[in-house]
């Protein structure tokens, strides 16, 4: 079977770079986030997928900041991020929204399921957006890379808005 190579993408990062992407990082998962509630696409969402039969986590970090840095750097930036846990991750991914989406590692929707009567449209965007949901095509989409994460999401979109009905669907539904 042949070797199918890719062209490497990207530039060193330069140091100020670097250091407001750690920090940034860092901060995540500090729970100090700086960005706005709209304003994921400025944020790392951070999935930490847990390993079966294992204490070690496969970590997925969706940012649009991603764009134009190599991947071993991505790498070397999340696993720098955990500041004394770096040894429970088996594997560091990052990769801008696209990437993902084109990679296929977002496989799981959370969706209303109807429209709820009596709820606002803009309660279910915040409470989507607060879950972690993207903002693409004036509409807020929550994807995430397993169903068992899905599903906890679905959960408590429900405990939230009891009124509204969630469901959980494979592919990344764009319509």
């Amino acid at each position: 079977m042949p070797v199918i190579k890719g062209q490497p993408k990207g530039q060193p990062l330069p140091d100020e770079k670097r250091a407001m992407l750690l920090q940034e990082l860092k901060n995540e998962l500090a729970g100090r986030s700086t960005g706005g509630s709209l304003a994921v696409a400025h944020t790392p969402l951070i999935f930490e997928i847990p390993l079966e039969f294992s204490e070690q986590i496969d970590v997925l970090v969706v940012w649009e900041w991603f764009d134009g840095v190599r991947s071993e750097d991505r790498s070397a930036l999340i696993i720098e991020a955990y500041v004394g846990q770096a040894a429970k991750i088996s594997q560091a991914l990052g990769v801008t929204l696209e990437e993902a989406l084109d990679q296929e590692l977002l496989p799981y929707n959370v969706i209303p399921n109807t429209s709820p009567t009596g709820v606002d449209p803009k309660e279910i965007e915040k409470a989507m957006v607060e879950e972690g949901g993207f903002s693409l095509a004036d509409k807020i989409r929550l994807w995430f890379p397993t169903r068992q994460m899905a599903e906890a999401a679905m959960v408590r979109l429900n405990q939230r808005l009891p009124q509204g009905a969630w469901v959980v669907r494979e592919g990344n539904l764009l319509a």
